[in-house]
């Protein structure tokens, strides 16, 4: 990817969690991963205010040891467009 000076780019997000088979969100992510298609993201702060962006997932990597919780990462959520804060 090139870097042009005056095109907006809102960055990237990375996540981390402890692998729940029925947790939604992470399903969604695998989902994102294999299908290739953009994902609406909802982070909510512990102020209570939330941001929401769309972002294409490009790994949703697995870490785990013996008496430990899987672990997921997903450190390359590229954001796309605009962040709605409130």
């Amino acid at each position: 990817m090139e870097f042009i000076l005056g095109l907006f780019d809102p960055g990237a997000f990375a996540i981390e969690v402890d692998q729940d088979n029925s947790d939604a969100g992470q399903m969604d992510l695998m989902t994102a991963l294999v299908t290739g298609l953009a994902k609406s993201f909802k982070l909510q702060l512990t102020n209570g205010n939330t941001a929401t962006f769309i972002a294409d997932v490009k790994k949703f990597n697995s870490q785990g040891a013996v008496d430990q919780a899987i672990r997921h990462s997903a450190p390359d959520l590229l954001i796309s467009g605009s962040i709605n804060w409130a």
